[in-house]
């Protein structure tokens, strides 16, 4: 059915209810669509006006008493676009000029109007003449919007651009974030893109850098920003989040990244990303914070591609790169870059870096003492155990100081800190095996097959030393989550989750060989007796106290 357009709505101001009659007939005429609504007074009017929208106002009035100047200004700041028409009895020049400068549209002497063949075709062209400026005008900010949108995206992916990421840092558009919370900057950078160019040519290029930005952007959260930073890097802002959260949404959109590709020739192009995270507090957030997420994400390139760094983990790294090649002994080299590092860390990470960390490697040589290893494996594992817990410099003290139970993408964050150290032990330039040995800490005994432990050499046997021995340091230290326990309630702990997440043999070797311990004043296990073994007790005893260490550099 076809749709009947809406007649014109026409307010009528005239304080004499004979003219005013008049005066809607002329208006009305025959077989016009026009809605005429009469008011009397000046206060009727303007509240008229503003309960309703009106496409004309006709106004009689004596414009000789200043009422009418004062109507005429109030009804031009209501609604500016609307017009005017005014008809008066006078046609005194001075007080047409006196309208028009008033912002009417139209001035008809009142004899002119009492007729229909003058008043209505005057409103009909002067209501046609708004509709027609308002439908330019709607063209126009349509044109204007378009023009801001090509502005501010990126033609080719359709996320925003570098520019407009800059001109919203510098505005203040960010006040409606929580200023005293979290954000985190993510930087992401597709692998070997060059050669997908070289290979492929640079349109199958431009269905990668589609086909990667589309898998941001749908995994994007409520208040979450993603830009095309320039080439094949992408920066993701997201408010009011912390670094675990950020770090879960990154591996989601890492992997799906991985599972995703490009169709060319009947064959899949396939792409991966390397990324990296900064967070930090809101209030704080400018480029610099972009330039630590990009440093991070130039570390996941360096490591290996296809991976996630975070801005702590870089930063310790500039910290080895700064002293060059060491002749140092791997733990001389944990002392010293721990003491300039130290004031980086909350008391929580420095505790586990430190007497946690001696503990560990402690527990750890004891246990494979019991088990029967050779020196040289007893010396690994005492390494092992004092670098251990370097990962945990880039997991934030609140996580770590926690006394709640840990989220999903909290404990997430907590487990992926054994791979990070491993990474970072090897810079400080240990074995391979080692390193490997830091890395397994965190794998339980039953998610691989349950190898005798007669059949188990090298670093997985090592990790499954360690893993017992960080339960037991952990277990007789008080933590946040939890008071220290006695020995006994330790074993007891390890006895319940044998077969499951630890090795049988550990924790009978355990049960055997650490009856003899005592618990510290401040937690943790001490032996009674002097290390088994002199080459193990030289490397355990050579990292000496770092909070010393760091008395030492600070004191005036």
């Amino acid at each position: 059915m076809k749709r009947t357009s809406q007649p014109s709505r026409v307010l009528l101001v005239e304080d004499d209810p004979e003219h005013g009659l008049f005066i809607r007939q002329a208006i009305e005429g025959e077989r016009r669509r026009v809605a005429v609504e009469t008011v009397s007074s000046d206060e009727a009017c303007l509240r008229r006006f503003r309960a309703g929208r009106y496409e004309c106002i006709v106004i009689d009035i004596n414009l000789q008493d200043g009422a009418a100047e004062s109507l005429l200004r109030e009804v031009k700041l209501l609604a500016p676009e609307a017009p005017v028409i005014v008809v008066s009895s006078c046609a005194d020049q001075s007080v047409v000029i006196q309208c028009l400068r008033n912002g009417i549209t139209d001035f008809i002497p009142k004899w002119e109007a009492l007729t229909s063949d003058v008043l209505c075709p005057r409103i009909e062209r002067a209501i046609a003449d708004r509709r027609k400026s308002a439908c330019e005008r709607r063209r126009a900010e349509r044109r204007v919007r378009r023009l801001m949108h090509c502005a501010d995206r990126d033609p080719l992916t359709g996320l925003y651009n570098r520019w407009y990421f800059g001109r919203w840092l510098a505005g203040t558009r960010r006040t409606k974030y929580d200023r005293r919370g979290l954000a985190s900057a993510i930087m992401f950078d597709l692998d070997d893109f060059k050669r997908i160019n070289d290979r492929y040519g640079h349109a199958r290029g431009d269905d990668v850098l589609r086909a990667a930005a589309r898998t941001i952007e749908t995994w994007l959260r409520c208040g979450d920003m993603a830009f095309r930073w320039g080439g094949e890097e992408f920066l993701v802002f997201q408010p009011r989040t912390n670094l675990a959260a950020s770090m879960r949404w990154v591996e989601m959109v890492r992997r799906e990244m991985a599972r995703s590709s490009v169709l060319h020739e009947g064959r899949r192009i396939k792409f991966t990303a390397s990324v990296g995270i900064y967070n930090g507090r809101s209030d704080a957030f400018d480029g610099r914070s972009i330039d630590k997420a990009d440093a991070a994400m130039y570390l996941s390139k360096r490591e290996g591609r296809n991976r996630t760094s975070t801005w702590e983990v870089q930063a310790f790294k500039e910290l080895i790169d700064s002293h060059g090649s060491w002749g140092a002994s791997i733990t001389d080299k944990l002392r010293t870059v721990l003491a300039e590092y130290w004031h980086e860390l909350g008391p929580t990470q420095q505790e586990h870096l430190t007497s946690h960390s001696r503990d560990v490697s402690k527990i750890a040589v004891r246990l494979g003492t019991a088990l029967g290893l050779a020196n040289e494996r007893l010396r690994e594992l005492g390494v092992a155990g004092l670098c251990h817990d370097l990962g945990k410099i880039g997991v934030p003290e609140s996580l770590l100081a926690k006394a709640d139970p840990l989220t999903r993408e909290e404990r997430h964050l907590v487990v992926r800190q054994a791979g990070e150290g491993a990474m970072m032990a090897s810079w400080l330039g240990i074995e391979p095996a080692v390193a490997e040995t830091i890395r397994r800490v965190h794998e339980r005994y039953d998610t691989r097959s349950s190898t005798a432990l007669d059949n188990v050499a090298g670093a997985t046997l090592n990790g499954r030393i360690l893993a017992a021995a960080d339960a037991l340091a952990a277990m007789t230290s008080d933590r946040p989550h939890q008071p220290k326990r006695t020995v006994d309630d330790a074993l007891k702990e390890l006895e319940k989750e044998r077969g499951r997440q630890f090795d049988p043999a550990i924790v009978d070797a355990a049960k055997r060989c650490l009856r003899s311990l005592i618990v510290r004043p401040y937690g943790g296990l001490a032996t009674e007796s002097r290390l088994p073994s002199p080459a193990t007790q030289m490397d355990c005893a050579a990292i000496g106290d770092v909070e010393h260490q760091v008395r030492c550099r600070t004191a005036p």
